[in-house]
Order: structure tokens, then sequence, then C-alpha cells
């Protein structure tokens, strides 16, 4: 099983607050979810790819704020450059994966194509390798 999440995690979640509640910082919500998805027990044989989307967006409001302003991300000490801050939101996102479990995170651009096209190729490719791994034709990557 194949279980994708994401959307725009990179954007507007360091800054805004849920519309349900007005309070909940998107962000913190995104990782808290995340969080729970990757310990959930009924999915711990599915294959993890966790896309952090809208990295164009993201690159623009790092000019404006910075990241240690939302609360999962407030030890950020480094730079604001988007390598530095992208590769630290990817490595939250990682310590949050048990150790157990692998999961796959792509930084991207919908709009991107051929950005779309190599995490197309990414995921497909890991997709195929850990059926065939289901199947016994393979040792699995895990």
């Amino acid at each position: 099983m194949f279980l994708g999440y994401g959307s725009h995690i990179l954007t507007t979640f360091l800054f805004q607050t849920l519309f349900e509640d007005g309070k909940t910082n998107r962000m913190v919500d995104a990782m808290d979810l995340f969080e729970k998805t990757v310990k959930e027990k009924m999915l711990e044989k599915s294959s993890l790819v966790l896309f952090l989307n809208k990295s164009d967006l993201f690159q623009e409001e790092i000019k404006r704020f910075r990241i240690n302003s939302c609360p999962r991300l407030a030890d950020y000490d480094g730079d604001h450059s988007y390598k530095d801050t992208t590769n630290f939101i990817k490595e939250k996102f990682e310590k949050l994966v048990p150790p157990t479990r692998d999961c796959t995170i792509h930084i991207t651009c919908a709009t991107d194509r051929h950005n779309i096209k190599v995490v197309f190729d990414s995921v497909r490719e890991h997709v195929l390798n850990e059926s065939l791994a289901a199947a016994g034709l393979t040792q699995t990557m895990m």
C-alpha cells in the first residue's frame, strides 16, 4: 500500500491558523497529523511519501517571515535561505517517523513540470520496488 501525504505544507502553514478554530497553527497541525499517521498501526506496512509542496511560494514567504515564528520550528537558528529552511523543515518531519518506518520526502512545486517528473519517477520506482519485495521477488528497500 502506498500512502501519499502532503499538500501545501510549505507555504501558509507556517504563518496561518486553522479555519476551524482560528488558533491552531497550520504547520503545528500538519506535523501533529503526520506524526499520528506514521505511527498508525494499520498503516505500518505502507510506503510513506511526504510531499512538501508549493516550494515556489515558500521561497517568497521566507523573505517576509522567519520560520522560527512557528511553534514547531522555534528552535531554528540558521540563516533564512531557502535551502537551509527547507532542509530544517524536512528534518523536522523525518524525526517524526519511527526508526522502523521508511519515508521518502520530496520538496515539490506542482507547477514545475521537470520537478514533478523527477518526483513522479522517484515515487514510481519506490512503489515498484516495494511491490516486488512484497511479492517476494526482491528484497525490501526498508
